[in-house]
């Protein structure tokens, strides 16, 4: 009879176990604990940001079109081919010699409300941050310098911004895509990823392969020198070694603070547009037809311990589950003891 009740409640361990694990990767409600404030599926068209609502993008600056003269831009939609067959969004940067314009800062791609990522309690309860963004990208055809043009000067794409709406330097935060030559690399073979901390000197950058799926996060934390970041991880789950890192702020002197990056009272704005796939440089040009595609964009206030797939992370934490170190909440408790009681079920399974 004793043996009977341990098996019944062993059952019901693993059953109940295996139903608050479901419902925590499927319940809307556990999604912000897991630290998403919105997504970007990219997954059809028209596109939209999946928030507290769902809006969908606008688009900004030059139209998008087929290449030819006065076409900056376009985009196609793929309903798979993608990481792991899924679907993507494909971008173009036309080549300038035909389109001849986006040297004048021209805009392109999308526009979205931060009020859309704003978290039930408000952006304050973050205080400084940090927040991340990750997303997949192939660069399928690389952004090359366009040489001998003074209209020219550079390929950096203005790919991410939000909180644009701020001084220079102070708030905002761009994410940049440069020629792989930009810091060093191949042009060819490689893309510079560089996390800015506005129109400033203070930034972090690194290189990814080109013709491949690559899993990208970056974050960023305001502040000063000693708690304020830029961060970037290429195909890495480890949270504690981005592949760059910053936290030098020398030419940030703003708000009467000296090597400070952001308002001291906080992030200011949020709730303003937050723009995607973006040029806006003056300058920026390429001299062959660039690609990017892109799927699964979020935003969040947690690193993603599993966002490269099939890697291992040096946070012990179940699949899934988004941890930043130090910041374990009672939520996950669940999750932890759950984790034990199907790991002992294999070990059960293994031994009879």
């Amino acid at each position: 009879m004793a043996i009977v009740n341990s098996k019944r409640v062993w059952h019901r361990l693993v059953g109940g176990c295996a139903a608050v694990m479901a419902a925590g990767l499927i319940a809307p409600g556990l999604a912000q604990a897991q630290g998403e404030l919105g997504t970007i599926p990219f997954r059809s068209t028209p596109y939209t940001v999946v928030g507290n609502t769902t809006q969908g993008l606008t688009l900004v600056g030059a139209r998008p079109g087929p290449k030819g003269p006065g076409s900056l831009w376009n985009f196609a939609q793929f309903g798979s081919g993608g990481h792991a067959n899924g679907p993507f969004m494909r971008y173009y940067w036309w080549d300038w010699d035909v389109s001849r314009v986006g040297h004048d800062a021209d805009q392109a791609g999308w526009t979205g409300d931060g009020s859309v990522l704003r978290p039930a309690g408000g952006w304050s309860q973050f205080g400084q941050g940090p927040f991340y963004l990750r997303f997949r990208m192939r660069v399928a055809a690389p952004l090359l310098e366009v040489r001998g043009q003074s209209a020219c000067d550079d390929s950096q794409m203005k790919w991410f911004i939000w909180n644009n709406f701020t001084p220079e330097g102070t708030d905002r935060v761009i994410l940049m895509f440069h020629s792989g030559a930009q810091i060093g690399g191949n042009e060819m073979t490689q893309t510079t990823l560089q996390l800015r901390a506005g129109v400033s000197g203070s930034w972090a950058a690194t290189l990814m392969p080109n013709s491949q799926w690559v899993h990208v996060q970056v974050g960023w934390r305001w502040g000063p020198e000693s708690s304020g970041f830029q961060r970037i991880w290429v195909n890495n789950n480890s949270y504690g070694s981005p592949n760059a890192h910053n936290n030098r702020f020398d030419d940030l002197d703003v708000w009467g603070r000296t090597d400070h990056w952001g308002n001291p009272n906080g992030p200011q704005n949020l709730d303003e547009q937050f723009f995607f796939g973006d040029i806006a440089n003056t300058g920026s040009c390429v001299r062959e037809d660039a690609i990017i595609d892109i799927a699964d964009v979020e935003f969040a206030t947690q690193f993603d311990t599993g966002w490269f797939p099939g890697a291992s992370s040096t946070v012990d934490a179940p699949r899934n589950l988004r941890i930043v170190p130090g910041d374990v909440g009672a939520a996950a408790l669940p999750f932890g003891v759950c984790g034990l009681v199907l790991a002992m079920r294999r070990l059960r399974r293994r031994m009879e």
